[in-house]
């Protein structure tokens, strides 16, 4: 019900209200988690790195968590989420499985290289740079 619900009101100003409701109901509904997160990337980037990130961590055979196309898109807006949110070792981990998703995504393997420098991880980042 709450996912036919949730919808029906998609890019109405219900919307969140009825979000806030079906995590109230169900705090791991992974719909509400990723429709609730995507606006607060700008906004909120920890919020939003936190509902990604409680996505991403379902474990496969749980009928809500992503595919593997829908985990590749997640991934990466979790990995922009905590470069906005200032989360360094959390935006290299998740740039890094992001790239290993997805070897053929410069942009991707680009983006790595800032969260690597910022950490000093000198080593990494020479790494990724070969590789380019």
């Amino acid at each position: 019900m709450l996912f036919r619900v949730l919808l029906l009101t998609v890019g109405t100003s219900r919307e969140e209200a009825f979000l806030a409701e079906a995590l109230e109901r169900d705090a791991t509904f992974a719909l509400a988690r990723v429709r609730r997160s995507k606006p607060r990337l700008l906004t909120d980037a920890r919020a939003a790195l936190e509902g990604f990130e409680a996505v991403l961590s379902l474990p496969p055979a749980d009928v809500d968590a992503p595919r593997e196309a829908e985990r590749v898109a997640l991934t990466r807006k979790a990995a922009t989420a905590a470069v906005l949110a200032n989360r360094t070792d959390a935006a290299r981990r998740l740039l890094a499985e992001s790239c290993a998703r997805t070897p053929e995504d410069l942009d991707t393997r680009l983006d790595l290289a800032a969260p690597h420098r910022k950490a000093g991880a000198h080593e990494a980042l020479a790494d990724l740079l070969v590789d380019l």
